[in-house]
């Protein structure tokens, strides 16, 4: 007589809140992800205060930039940063083996991937644009009375600082979509690196 193994049958798909707040939850235990926010932040803020304590008016050839965004040189490095934030984030899962647990909770990478692509550009804006904000009001502190003074108030101050913190959300997603085609870290932001920072420098020469 034989007997017939007890089959299973996968439950039912985890609903897209659950998703979300998985991935949310995934960020968020992952010690790089606090230490790369913090650099982030502080290297964007450090610039511009340095900047801001440097300057004095008259300077127009040394900056002659749109008076908010010579405040936000750091980003220059912070951009880096953050887009490493995206390609861990993907990449990582890959790099040590979660992403076997991933794909087993949750059959369709679909779901996932605009999972993880919504928890970072919700975390990247909004640290960004308080970050950015915190930058340019600690910057503005140091050019009281110069050709730069300006508020927050002032027409384009915010709008600039808007498109800052999306642009630079935008590059986040960057390089959690290389994460995710590349599925290397160190691949992810080798391409990022020479795709998005060296390459465009290339081509204007």
């Amino acid at each position: 007589m034989t007997t017939l193994a007890p089959t299973t049958t996968p439950g039912p798909a985890p609903s897209p809140a659950r998703v979300l707040h998985s991935e949310w939850h995934k960020l968020w235990t992952v010690r790089s992800t606090w230490i790369m926010l913090a650099a982030s932040t502080v290297l964007t803020i450090a610039g511009g205060i340095a900047i801001g304590a440097s300057y004095e008016s008259g300077q127009a050839a040394d900056f002659a930039l749109d008076p908010v965004q010579f405040l936000l040189f750091g980003t220059q490095f912070s951009q880096i940063i953050l887009a490493v934030v995206g390609v861990l984030f993907i990449a990582g899962e890959y790099s040590t083996g979660m992403v076997r647990s991933t794909m087993v909770a949750v059959p369709r990478r679909v779901p996932v991937l605009w999972s993880k692509a919504g928890v970072v550009a919700g975390v990247v804006f909004t640290t960004t644009l308080t970050t950015l904000v915190v930058t340019f009001t600690s910057g503005q502190l140091f050019l009281d009375g110069t050709d730069k003074e300006l508020s927050l108030t002032d027409r384009g101050v915010l709008g600039t600082l808007l498109g800052s913190a999306a642009g630079l959300t935008t590059l986040a997603l960057v390089g959690l979509g290389l994460g995710a085609l590349l599925r290397s870290v160190p691949g992810g932001i080798t391409a990022f690196i020479g795709g998005v920072t060296v390459l465009p420098e290339e081509t204007a020469q």
